[in-house]
């Protein structure tokens, strides 16, 4: 029995494509740069788990142990590194603050969005994928989770290219590209949660 794609229609996913949605993604990201990057420093960390992943981050760099993280200079395995590397490359940068302690989770945020809205406009058409991506960015929770320094929205980001691209892969016909970054945005999840 041949195999046969959901769609006629091939997918081609070129920097083109990209070049096209400029001023859908300005709109997105000026939108989500106010909501989730504006004021993000000001209130000082006040979830537990912020100070936490914030000081882990601290830690990797004072240790120079970009391996096995620390909490309080004992070894802590309670989380996967990658929100922790990402946070004390920011650190290295920008300075130890809240504002870099926040950056990841906003600009993973932002990242969701324009991921929302190729995934909806891929299995819809543009329209779907704007007002998906515009909901995300508005909706209260997704808002304050990514003004925080928490895995979650990492962690949903890398979930929502996982499954993208293997709707891609599966939608073109099998191909084999689309699901080697199905697999690996599914180890990046594994390292973020």
């Amino acid at each position: 029995m041949k195999r046969t794609p959901l769609n006629k229609k091939k997918i081609r996913f070129t920097p083109e494509i990209i070049y096209r949605e400029w001023f859908l993604f300005f709109i997105f990201i000026v939108l989500c740069w106010y909501l989730f990057v504006f004021k993000l420093g000001e209130p000082s960390l006040w979830e537990t788990d912020e100070a936490i992943y914030g000081e882990v981050a601290r830690e990797i760099l004072k240790t120079g142990d970009w391996i096995t993280l620390h909490f309080n200079y004992k070894q802590w395995f309670d989380k996967p590194p990658l929100y922790m590397w990402i946070t004390a490359f920011f650190y290295r940068f920008f300075g130890w603050n809240e504002f870099t302690t926040r950056l990841g989770s906003a600009l993973f945020g932002i990242a969701e969005v324009i991921a929302v809205y190729f995934f909806g406009k891929v299995l819809f058409n543009k329209r779907t994928g704007f007002f998906s991506g515009i909901i995300l960015a508005t909706s209260l929770q997704f808002i304050i989770q990514s003004r925080l320094a928490l895995v979650d929205v990492p962690l949903s980001f890398f979930i929502t290219l996982s499954i993208f691209f293997f709707y891609l892969g599966f939608k073109d016909n099998h191909k084999r590209r689309y699901f080697l970054f199905s697999s690996l945005f599914m180890a990046l999840a594994t390292l973020t949660k």
